[in-house]
């Protein structure tokens, strides 16, 4: 096994490699990267102000209620290189970061743990680009891990562990609404138990005192839910500018709620919709390169919106947790087949679950706890070929560079395609010339190029875009800015 093993950890280093120089060579031209990611990192870090840009109605309201700490690392990263394309490493670096924790917490060797995620098509997709669902899920599935090993492991609730704990909670809640669930229950467990291990009598009680530990816990519930308190106090809706209704009072909102789905999956129930997705029905063939993308877009009649794990990994890790649990016969192994069921049941039934980029930790556990109890095993029978880390890095190498096929490796090698590239390719010039003769504020609709239009990205220049929707010129989407039908005429628009 030895042989295998080196083969596969050069597999492993090469694709992460590849991987590694697109995050960093190739700018992001996905939709919602221009529409919203770089535009809200730009403007938490001044490099663009309302003044020179505004995004159409309703993308400015959620600036003003989304959670946005994933855009605020992506600004982060563009402030200091001056490149956009730096934006795609918050993703990169979250997918290393939990590499990393497996290694360090479930003592899964990293090769296995890059094979095993990079195997899963989302995750290879989502690791070089501006999307904010790696950085979310993986943030979520490390409190979950976290959680699970304080409830199973002695002497775990060391201060870094519940420092780490607050930590990763924060990021989930504060990176993603539809993750804060998942979160509130982790940290009620969290919690519970905590204060459990502090009315025992044990190293915990000594490490804080109860005037410490209630003040400490103000301060870290705080900090996780710090967007949720501020939507509540600023706007009166946790969740705003999306509708909730709590004790039948629907609070403040701008936006309804809408579902995404198939027509043919309309009225079914949630939890079929995400087991369709699951198992990948009605979507593109293996042969159309866009089978698996990073928001899985389809016509409706291919099924939009569903698949992303590949069904053949996912029945096969599922099988697979299943026969470990069975040989193993172990306390451990029946909480975590026991809580993975539970975790099954909850992300089913939660909005758009069928959209399984949001719910990324659903995949994310499922390997990382089959590659956890390949290793519990193989320390207990070292000579069992079949129950050895290198026989399920084999496969999830096999179905890693299956993926890689069938997207044609367009995610684990540069194509050096930059930023200029991209500026050069949208931008049509003559609308920059347009803006450059007239000057003044300016209502455009260029979806979802709008923002490479904005003086930033054209110095010299001196003017402010506001973008509008082409289907809905009306005052109150344009204001005061001009409408298209104004100027662009000579623009060839």
């Amino acid at each position: 096994m030895t042989l295998i093993t080196n083969i596969l950890k050069i597999i492993a280093l090469a694709t992460i490699s590849g991987a590694f120089l697109k995050a960093v060579i190739d700018v992001d031209g996905s939709w919602d990267t221009w529409m919203y990611h770089l535009p809200y990192a730009a403007r938490l870090w001044g490099l663009s102000t309302p003044s020179d840009y505004l995004m159409h109605y309703g993308l400015e309201e959620r600036f003003e209620g989304f959670p946005l700490l994933a855009e605020y690392l992506q600004g982060l990263f563009w402030l200091i290189s001056q490149r956009p394309e730096s934006a795609n490493l918050v993703s990169f670096f979250s997918l290393l970061l939990y590499i990393w924790f497996l290694k360090r917490y479930l003592n899964i060797p990293l090769y296995l743990s890059t094979l095993i995620l990079l195997a899963i098509p989302l995750v290879q997709i989502h690791a070089v680009a501006c999307y904010i669902d790696l950085p979310a899920n993986i943030a979520v599935s490390m409190l979950v891990i976290l959680g699970y090993l304080l409830y199973t492991r002695e002497n775990f609730a060391n201060r870094f562990n519940i420092l780490l704990m607050i930590l990763v909670a924060a990021c989930t809640v504060n990176m993603r609404f539809v993750l804060t669930p998942l979160a509130f229950i982790m940290v009620s467990f969290i919690m519970l138990r905590l204060f459990w291990l502090w009315s025992q009598n044990t190293a915990i009680t000594k490490s804080y005192r109860p005037l410490f530990l209630l003040p400490a816990l103000g301060i870290a519930l705080l900090a996780i839910f710090a967007t949720p308190i501020k939507n509540v106090i600023v706007h009166g809706n946790p969740a705003y500018p999306v509708i909730m209704t709590v004790a039948g009072v629907t609070l403040n909102h701008l936006h309804e709620a809408i579902e995404i789905v198939p027509p043919y999956l309309e009225h079914a129930p949630r939890a079929q919709r995400w087991l369709h997705s699951v198992l990948e029905v009605e979507t593109h063939p293996f042969t159309h390169q866009r089978h698996w993308s990073i928001d899985q877009y389809f016509p409706p009649h291919f099924g939009n919106r569903l698949g992303g794990y590949f069904a053949a990994y996912v029945v096969f890790n599922l099988l697979l947790l299943l026969y470990l649990t069975y040989r193993q016969h172990s306390r451990e192994s029946r909480i975590i087949l026991f809580g993975f069921i539970c975790l099954t049941g909850f992300t089913a039934i939660m909005p758009q679950s069928l959209e399984l980029r949001y719910y990324l930790y659903w995949m994310l556990l499922l390997v990382s706890s089959n590659a956890y109890l390949v290793m519990q095993l193989h320390a207990t029978i070292p000579n069992n070929r079949w129950i050895h880390p290198a026989t399920f890095g084999s496969v999830a190498a096999l179905a890693m560079l299956t993926v890689i096929l069938v997207t044609r490796g367009m995610y684990v090698q540069p194509s050096f395609f930059t930023f200029k590239d991209l500026h050069q390719e949208q931008v049509v010039p003559e609308i920059i010339n347009t803006l450059h003769t007239q000057q003044g504020q300016f209502c455009l609709h260029r979806a979802p190029w709008t923002f490479l239009y904005s003086a930033i990205f054209n110095p010299p220049l001196d003017y402010a875009i506001r973008e509008g929707k082409e289907w809905e010129k009306s005052e109150k989407e344009c204001g005061n800015y001009r409408l298209p039908s104004e100027w662009l005429k000579s623009a060839g628009s």
